[in-house]
């Protein structure tokens, strides 16, 4: 299994995956990176009744897991790329460039 030592690489793995794949994979990255992958507990009446994930710091809730994976690979690709657009606007400011905004 992918060790997802980034969220560059989680989302390339996720890509590859199926929908019960998403779900396992997230799980066990969101353990690795200190995060968590709670699901709903009717039992709980102070819980949220959302699915919710939090792994490489990016979190994505929903009302089951399909929802809750889905929401989160969103906000991992937007924070993926706001990362590397400010690098590339870095860079750019760096080496003297003008930066489009």
């Amino acid at each position: 299994m992918c060790t997802c030592t980034d969220l560059a690489e989680t989302l390339a793995t996720l890509e590859l995956l199926e929908t019960a794949g998403r779900e396992q994979l997230l799980e066990f990255v969101a353990e690795d990176t200190g995060g968590y992958f709670n699901p709903i507990d009717p039992a709980n009446t102070w819980a949220s009744h959302l699915v919710e994930i939090k792994a490489h710091g990016v979190i994505g809730s929903g009302h089951d897991s399909t929802e809750a994976v889905r929401n989160w690979i969103s906000a991992a690709k937007s924070q993926h790329n706001g990362l590397r657009q400010k690098q590339a606007n870095d860079t750019a400011q760096m080496l003297g460039a003008e930066v489009e905004t």
